[in-house]
């Protein structure tokens, strides 16, 4: 049995929820670090518009890997990368 389509893209959803570490966040470049942090801001300034006791708990948390995708959300599809382990790449 092969991996879903359903499959796929609820994985991807998870992953994208979870938490950015401060570590995470130092291995980039300062860059990127502002890059990542000010599209959390406008992920929460976004959540306000809807709930603002929803908006104040996300700002709580922090980052999530979400924000490395710096507010591209237009979905482009992924793309098989050949290495030991093949892994998918996604394209935004």
């Amino acid at each position: 049995m092969g991996v879903t389509v359903e499959n796929l893209l609820r994985n991807l959803h998870l992953a994208l929820q979870v938490q950015v570490t401060a570590e995470d966040l130092e291995k980039e470049t300062p860059e990127n670090q502002k890059a990542i942090l000010d599209a959390f801001e406008n992920r929460c300034n976004k959540l306000k518009e809807r709930s603002i006791a929803d908006s104040v708990q996300e700002e709580a948390a922090g980052p999530k890997r979400i924000d490395y995708l710096r507010g591209r959300s237009i979905f482009a599809g992924f793309e098989v990368v050949a290495k030991e382990h093949p892994t998918l790449r996604l394209h935004v």
